[in-house]
């Protein structure tokens, strides 16, 4: 009914976790999640930092995050440029490897600073490594002196210009890029000398449910409230946790060329350690028969609010949405027409 190759061809890890029935009626759930996270520090030039070594990327990477992040060095490192300055990177693991990380440091004495490109995946969340990669090609772009570098990277169509702090630099147009205003590291705000931005992904977690039964009924509001009610009452097991979908909310329902298509958010719930944990999605829902079959199509994206309890808004644009449902989902539903 889903065609899951079609859907892993970018490289993301798609999988079925729920599927039953038979071709008369039956349901199919499929999840995708990656973590990864890029930072670009910067702190001053002060004389201890004059040089960039590898022993220098090796001690950053082992203290940057303090003694409750204790990294183990891989031995892959080297030497780069950045913005027209020699660069060092390292790279180590944490949490018996799932998190992969990579410091790329360099010293811009124009404008005073050190930077540190702090690249990370979480491969126990089945992240590619094709995303640490990009993050490095991210960090490659920075403009740190009032600098222009041309980037022909096809992934890296976004632009992030901060007069504030005096640095640019690219990243992918469903990314997003905000200030880390950790109160440990910067307890009277960020300056143009010292600082951290956080760029995080808007599409960490989609899914996609697709349920087909033998129906005479034509597609209508009312039938499509229905099956988001079912689809309400039935729990989604996902590495090891049961999550709960309530608070659904359908909006802008129309007609186009004989599917019902509409709008509309919900909410799921989980238990972790005693506590309930939240996660909000956005979805679109289609409606549409295909001779005696009725199938409805759910297609949502996590809304994230916060990371790390900082508020962050990682809600995927209407444009990022539209663009997974017309060029990644319904091109690999086997029944949509």
């Amino acid at each position: 009914m889903v065609d899951v190759a079609r859907l892993s061809r970018q490289g993301e890890n798609w999988k079925i976790i729920d599927q039953k029935g038979n071709p008369q009626e039956g349901s199919l759930n499929l999840h995708h999640s990656k973590w990864l996270m890029y930072f670009l520090h910067w702190r001053p030039l002060e004389e201890e930092r004059r040089e960039v070594s590898l022993e220098d990327a090796r001690k950053l990477l082992l203290s940057f995050w303090g003694p409750g992040m204790p990294f183990t060095l891989t031995g892959n490192e080297g030497q780069l440029t950045v913005s027209g300055h020699p660069a060092c990177f390292v790279e180590g693991t944490i949490y018996n490897g799932a998190v992969r990380t990579v410091f790329i440091v360099w010293n811009c004495p124009q404008t005073g600073r050190q930077f540190i490109a702090d690249t990370n995946i979480n491969q126990a969340r089945g992240t590619p490594i094709a995303f640490l990669n990009l993050q490095r090609q991210i960090a490659l772009t920075t403009c740190c002196h009032g600098q222009r570098i041309s980037a022909d990277h096809p992934l890296l169509t976004q632009e992030i210009q901060s007069d504030k702090f005096n640095l640019s630099f690219r990243i992918p147009q469903d990314w997003r890029t905000r200030e880390f205003p950790s109160p440990k590291w910067f307890p009277t705000g960020m300056t143009p000398t010292n600082g951290t931005l956080w760029t995080l992904p808007t599409t960490s977690e989609k899914h996609i449910q697709l349920s087909w039964n033998q129906s005479d009924g034509a597609p209508t509001p009312e039938f499509m409230n229905i099956s988001l009610e079912k689809l309400r009452r039935n729990p989604i097991q996902l590495e090891g946790l049961t999550l709960n979908i309530k608070e659904i909310r359908l909006e802008d329902v129309r007609f186009e060329e004989g599917h019902l298509i509409g709008n509309g958010s919900y909410t799921c719930a989980a238990q972790v350690g005693g506590k309930e944990y939240e996660i909000p999605y956005i979805f679109k829902a289609f409606l549409w028969k295909d001779g005696p079959r009725t199938y409805f199509l759910l297609a949502s994206m996590a809304a994230l609010k916060e990371m790390w309890q900082i508020p962050n808004d990682l809600t995927p644009s209407p444009e990022v949405m539209d663009r997974f449902v017309r060029e990644e989902v319904l091109p690999a539903v086997a029944a949509w027409k």
